[in-house]
């Protein structure tokens, strides 16, 4: 396939990952509350599916780096693992207690864990020769999450709950059939052939500090960004909203990050990735504040306007960015824990937060947690690697 049709293949790829993934974090509050789940369940549920699916990328990741396990081996598990769920709640009248717990547990970490193969294919086919830009393929990514906001909430809100695990049926068999052919390109597997192999994970992080206190900025960032996300219905309900708005408004969110995306490549050789990171972190800030003052459904559309300028433009950035930093033998192992700040956040969120709701109100919850985003910020800020970066960028200019 020629760098055109990769990219196109990749796109895809990226739309029905973030669409899972929308599905299965984004949702998990409206489905499980449908069946009767309170805050601190649904902190559970959510907090062991993000950290499964962490140590799931972080195992994967390190095993695709050191060339004992492929990518095309990987999918069918990590796809079934989000089909036998759906399943079960489709076939199931009424699900409830533990076995759905269990289940819907399994779908968010395979939902999750299918990013590392997929980031270690972007490795691959980048290193063979292909042009892939990766801000456009992420903005197809963020369209999917449109289109799964508006499409999950509306149904959920006048159809049935049980359209979620309908919906994730649908995208885990649509994700297995456009990666069936790229997981197959020559160019994957590249790496892995080589003699000289990724390093193991505990080794990795020994030799990558600085890059290590980045990530720990950015889990309390995303600490706070995924309080919004993950109990975002109940930001909307306290301002007197209900399921089909908030998915209305989670679409309007999304659809603001991919002029954002698609514009990323083309002009980001103005601005280097370390001066639009400093930028975003700045802009998650503004983005939780935002929605700790907010008293009203347009009030939180401003919130979420914000969400082109933080996470956006960190999503577009940071993937260069952490191929500028560090050794392309560990591709997959460092975009995966880049990638698993997300989750490792969104678990934090879960557990803490979720309990916080049930403590406190939601304007109270979301200013502590404001403070944690600022300490995040700062401390992300400062790891941030300037001379590292810029240093790659120019070599890559040569």
């Amino acid at each position: 396939m020629t760098s055109k049709r990769l990219t196109v293949a990749f796109a895809l790829t990226q739309a029905t990952y973030w669409m899972s993934y929308s599905t299965a974090i984004g949702f998990a509050a409206v489905y499980l509350q449908s069946l009767g789940c309170t805050n601190t369940w649904v902190g559970l549920v959510l907090a062991a599916g993000c950290l499964a699916g962490t140590l799931l990328g972080a195992l994967l990741s390190d095993r695709l780096d050191r060339g004992l396990a492929t990518p095309s081996g990987l999918l069918p598990f990590l796809l079934l693992g989000q089909i036998i769920p759906a399943v079960y709640m489709l076939a199931v009248p009424a699900p409830s207690g533990v076995p759905v717990y269990l289940l819907y547990t399994l779908y968010i970490t395979c939902a999750i864990g299918v990013n590392s193969p997929d980031m270690k294919v972007y490795a691959d086919l980048c290193e063979g020769g292909a042009v892939i830009p990766f801000g456009v393929c992420r903005a197809m990514g963020s369209v999917g999450c449109v289109i799964v906001s508006l499409g999950v909430g509306t149904s959920i809100q006048y159809i049935s709950p049980r359209a979620l695990p309908f919906i994730a049926l649908v995208l885990a068999v649509l994700g297995w059939i456009v990666r069936f052919r790229i997981y197959r390109h020559p160019s994957i597997g590249l790496v892995g052939s080589r003699k000289a192999r990724g390093v193991s994970l505990p080794r990795f992080i020994s030799a990558n500090r600085r890059y290590c206190v980045l990530l720990l900025g950015l889990i309390m960032i995303f600490f706070a960004y995924c309080t919004t996300n993950n109990f975002r219905i109940n930001i909307v309900r306290e301002v007197g909203g209900d399921t089909a708005q908030m998915g209305v408004l989670a679409a309007y969110m999304v659809v603001t990050e991919v002029p954002v995306m698609l514009l990323h490549g083309k002009y980001s050789h103005k601005w280097d990735h370390v001066t639009l990171l400093r930028f975003s972190f700045i802009c998650f800030i503004l983005r939780i504040t935002a929605f700790a003052v907010a008293s009203s459904m347009w009030q939180l559309y401003i919130a979420g306007t914000f969400q082109a300028a933080s996470f956006a433009l960190y999503a577009a950035a940071i993937v260069p960015y952490v191929t500028a930093v560090t050794d392309h033998r560990d591709a997959a192992k460092a975009q995966n824990l880049a990638f698993s700040v997300i989750t490792a956040g969104s678990l934090l969120a879960s557990l803490i937060s979720g309990a916080l709701l049930d403590l406190m109100s939601v304007h109270q919850v979301l200013w502590i947690v404001c403070g944690v985003c600022i300490a995040g910020a700062l401390t992300a800020i400062f790891a941030l690697d300037a001379k590292k970066a810029r240093a790659a960028a120019a070599a890559e200019k040569l």
